[in-house]
């Protein structure tokens, strides 16, 4: 029996060679894993492209249809699956190409992707909390982390290939979970069929134990981990905008007041005599009786910093409005889903302090013309 089955695997083996040279990895004693020279230039051309170039990935144009790009998946899914594939680094190329898919297979997440550039799944994360009283932890809101998705490109392959229903997630958590309640998380777990495991999880917090298995369901939570950097920055953004902005502009810019009269950028008594800045040509109003006395050259001085004042007050502006807009934006794509009127409302917000900045640019362009 073992001398024949044997020869069956010396026959296969020889029936594959036929068609192409194949290698041998000799590394770590695993000397089993065997590559063409079709599958080696998969796997570096997969991982010669960035890990966000989702399309370049598949090799699929950016207005691909669903059907070409789960086509693409299928034929460089089994190029680099590590069992098929025996070429350095083909386990790394394999994740690529299942990230790829996975974003590019889930319409919200292939529009935010299209709209963005970046991974869909890195983005701003809300607080956690240690228990569901700071509001229902299944919205954005919420108290606790969101839903984090364990699936694997293991997990993909065997969903996409081994059939039964959707062949990306199929049903929202499959035929046999079993879902598990206690302390402050709350699992899902993948008993049999094609679902994806998914858990939620939240910090652990030390309290005394209300009743009899109370502190040992806290205990066995999982910790989470640190919070990103990105999260704690816009934790941090509005202490940036209202108090280190105006801090950092009160130390670099002059005050034309400390050294000349004071100005208004609109017309208001005793500010009724109009004058423009030397470069950029921007119309201020001063007092008359303030500037009356002034030399020509006292007069120079005093437009330039008054531009400078005026240019770098616009500047500040346009970042606190550039910062307002990107934070809506970012609500609006939300954890679970992307409200897209509220999208697209962020996206058309007005910015007057940056238009001033562009009109000023478009300003020195013609002069330099």
């Amino acid at each position: 029996m073992s001398s024949s089955s044997a020869s069956g695997r010396d026959e296969k083996s020889g029936s594959s060679t036929s068609s192409a040279p194949r290698f041998r990895e000799h590394s770590h004693g695993r000397q089993d894993r065997e590559f063409t020279t079709e599958q080696k230039a998969a796997v570096e051309r997969i991982r010669r492209c960035k890990t966000t170039a989702y399309y370049e990935i598949l090799s699929v144009t950016k207005d691909a249809s669903d059907g070409q790009i789960k086509k693409a998946y299928h034929k460089l899914s089994l190029a680099t699956h590590p069992d098929k594939n025996g070429a350095p680094g083909a386990d790394e190329a394999f994740k690529l190409v299942s990230k790829a898919f996975q974003v590019l297979s889930d319409p919200q997440k292939r529009s935010i992707y299209d709209s963005t550039g970046a991974d869909p799944e890195n983005r701003r994360v809300p607080p956690t909390s240690s228990s569901f009283s700071g509001g229902s932890p299944f919205g954005p809101r919420g108290g606790g982390r969101p839903f984090e998705a364990d699936l694997t490109p293991e997990d993909l392959f065997n969903m996409f290939f081994g059939g039964g229903g959707n062949p990306i997630f199929g049903d929202a958590f499959g035929p046999g979970a079993s879902f598990t309640f206690g302390g402050p998380g709350i699992r899902v777990h993948q008993f049999g069929g094609a679902g994806p495991r998914m858990r939620r999880t939240a910090r652990t917090h030390t309290h005394p134990a209300a009743g009899g298995g109370a502190g040992t369901a806290a205990g066995n939570t999982d910790s989470a981990p640190l919070p990103p950097i990105s999260r704690m920055f816009w934790q941090l953004l509005p202490l940036i905008i209202f108090f280190i902005l105006p801090m950092l502009s009160g130390l670099f810019t002059s005050t034309p007041s400390a050294k000349g009269p004071r100005f208004h950028t609109t017309p208001s008594p005793p500010f009724t005599e109009m004058r423009t800045t030397p470069t950029h040509e921007i119309p201020f109003w001063v007092d008359p009786k303030d500037v009356q006395d002034m030399t020509r050259k006292q007069a120079s001085e005093f437009e330039k910093r008054v531009e400078a004042r005026i240019v770098n007050e616009w500047s500040v502006g346009c970042r606190k409005e550039e910062m307002e807009r990107e934070r809506e934006m970012q609500d609006a794509i939300g954890i679970f889903f992307t409200d897209y009127e509220r999208l697209e409302k962020a996206k058309r917000k007005e910015m007057p302090s940056c238009a001033k900045i562009e009109e000023v640019q478009k300003r020195s362009k013609r002069k330099m013309n």
